[in-house]
């Protein structure tokens, strides 16, 4: 038997293939909660040098967004986090941007350099997560409008930065959401692949 088309497949097909891809998921999203717990509290070096009369502030930031993401990360490995663990890795996703897009507001909103930040969250999940499409278009269009939400909250002040800063976000959301894309494919014409030579094999095994 032969999948006539492997990167679409049959539904029963696609739902083997998401319970196949769960553990790995859940795996590196857990990894992905400790760099962000070990990364967000350095980031008050970063502070110390751009916005040194925000230090104080941003570190409470960063120290209850590293204590939710420990949270997050341990509730990948209960039941709960294993049933929702797409919906949960959204969260974890959404809570460094949600503290960086709260930085900007409450600094230089558009001319913040902090976009780097989402910019970052936005690669790292390009490269660290094994996400369908959706989910990757899903958190595209959370770091959007929480970096527009932190923008148009002040005064936008010099359009051109604003311009450079959106297009660069948006710019990388488009590799990331393209990569993942074609990285499922990739790995859903493996499964199919592996499927078919498991059918020849019991096939051939029947005929034997």
């Amino acid at each position: 038997m032969r999948w006539a088309l492997p990167v679409l497949g049959t539904p029963d097909l696609r739902a083997a293939f998401q319970v196949s891809e769960r553990d790995v998921i859940i795996r590196n999203n857990r990894v992905a909660c400790i760099l962000g717990v070990i990364f967000m509290p350095l980031g008050t070096t970063l502070d110390y040098f751009v916005y040194p009369d925000d230090v104080p502030t941003f570190f409470w930031f960063r120290l209850l967004c590293s204590v939710l993401l420990g949270v997050v990360w341990f509730l990948f490995g209960t039941e709960i986090g294993r049933r929702y663990y797409r919906s949960l890795g959204l969260v974890e996703v959404a809570l460094p941007m949600f503290f960086m897009s709260l930085m900007i507001f409450t600094t230089d909103g558009a001319q913040s350099p902090y976009y780097a930040g989402i910019n970052l969250v936005i690669v790292g999940t390009g490269i660290l997560l094994r996400w369908r499409l959706s989910d990757t278009i899903w958190m595209f269009l959370i770091g959007l409008s929480m970096y527009l939400i932190a923008c148009l909250g002040q005064e936008i002040g010099n359009v051109s930065t604003f311009f450079n800063n959106a297009y660069f976000l948006i710019v990388t959301a488009v590799f990331s959401v393209t990569g993942s894309y074609l990285y499922e494919q990739l790995r859903f014409s493996e499964f199919c692949l592996r499927a078919e030579l498991k059918d020849n094999q019991k096939e051939l095994e029947a005929k034997n």
